[in-house]
């Protein structure tokens, strides 16, 4: 497999340095993982730095020739990306998991190319991106998802935003051939909002508030409908993400014009709603969550928050209410989210902004600003 890379005359020190010095992984017990199954595509063309004869590969550590032989590669199409994601990896904000040097991107899609085991070429996959130990213990009970050294994809070690990444084969996951490449790399967005909802204990006909129109708020809220939820209402301040909640069918409620408090009671007849979802990761939810919830309901906290918030336990006392928190997702969650996907029931197309690579800089700089992006994708 060879391929020539295009010289797009990028200048962004901060991503070419990521790619050029890339970083593996170290789990528990000394292990490295550097990746073994290779995805390709052209999301950052670098090539002023790499040279003609090279491609950069996430999740290897090192620079690949173009000759790939028998290494198990795929051809990536799509990488989402929104202000969460570039907050994650130290663009703004108190919490950094992620450290420079890195190739980011967790939330993508692509086709297989050559190699893999059983794939065969064409093949269109996205990934799953939990790296797990294996052998804590929620690992050996079934929670590999929240494993006491969890890592990802694309966070802990190199991930797409390169020519080529290389990820464990058990990682990636077919994509069925009627869903679209564009909603492919969203299904890792998704996955959250599904567990967050079947974690929660929700039932058809329970009312649900969700605190957050951003790209995580929107999915809970949307598998909430799909679900059939009796009622869904997002609160949010900005516009934008107001008018895309309404354009999905959600009832919204703005922060900036609206008593929130007094707006649920009407809406839920007084009873307020059986759920809440804290999407929105912000201290000023905090100060409202409780009063929205009904006596005995739920609140699920599915955001993180950059530092402990403040929370009033006389109220979850009072209440008798339950939390919950979210971390994540399960494989189970991606195959919920591709039934979803697949449905077509839920326009989120109207979430999604594509990009081409070229415009990455600016795309990046445009998220730490809040503008008008729910997430971007950026296409080959």
């Amino acid at each position: 497999m060879t391929r020539t890379l295009k010289n797009n005359n990028m200048k962004h020190p901060a991503v070419i340095n990521w790619i050029i010095n890339p970083r593996p992984v170290t789990l528990s017990g000394g292990r490295t993982y550097d990746g073994t199954t290779a995805i390709a595509g052209t999301l950052l063309t670098l090539s002023n730095r790499v040279g003609s004869d090279s491609v950069t590969v996430g999740g290897t550590g090192t620079l690949a020739s173009k000759n790939f032989g028998s290494q198990n590669i795929a051809d990536l199409t799509g990488l989402t990306i929104d202000n969460s994601n570039y907050t994650i990896t130290g663009g703004s904000g108190s919490v950094s998991i992620a450290k420079a040097p890195l190739i980011m991107g967790h939330e993508f899609s692509g086709t297989i190319v050559a190699g893999h085991p059983t794939l065969a070429e064409g093949t269109p996959v996205t990934v799953y991106p939990l790296i797990s130990c294996g052998h804590c213990e929620p690992c050996l009970n079934g929670y590999a998802h929240v494993c006491n050294t969890l890592r990802l994809i694309g966070i802990d070690c190199d991930g797409a935003m390169a020519e080529y990444v290389k990820v464990p084969v058990d990682k990636v996951m077919a994509i069925p051939a009627t869903l679209s490449l564009k909603l492919g790399a969203f299904l890792e967005p998704l996955a959250v909002g599904v567990h967050a909802v079947r974690r929660s204990g929700y039932a058809p006909g329970d009312t649900a508030v969700v605190f957050g129109a951003g790209p995580i708020g929107l999915c809970v809220a949307s598998c909430l409908k799909y679900f059939g939820a009796t009622q869904v209402i997002v609160v949010e301040a900005n516009p934008y993400r107001l008018g895309i909640a309404r354009k999905l069918g959600l009832t919204a409620i703005d922060t900036g014009n609206e008593d929130v408090r007094a707006r649920i009671k009407e809406l839920t007849g007084g009873a307020n709603a059986d759920f809440a979802f804290d999407c929105a990761a912000h201290p000023s939810v905090q100060t409202v969550l409780m009063d929205v919830i009904k006596v005995q309901g739920t609140a699920v906290i599915v955001g993180s928050y950059k530092k402990p918030p403040e929370v009033d336990l006389l109220k979850v006392e009072f209440k008798e209410l339950t939390m919950i928190g979210i971390r994540v997702y399960e494989r189970r969650d991606f195959e919920i989210a591709t039934r979803i996907l697949e449905s077509g029931s839920i326009d989120f197309d109207a979430m999604l902004t594509v990009s081409s690579p070229d415009r990455a800089p600016e795309v990046f700089k445009d998220l730490l600003k809040g503008t008008n992006t729910i997430k971007m994708l950026f296409k080959m």
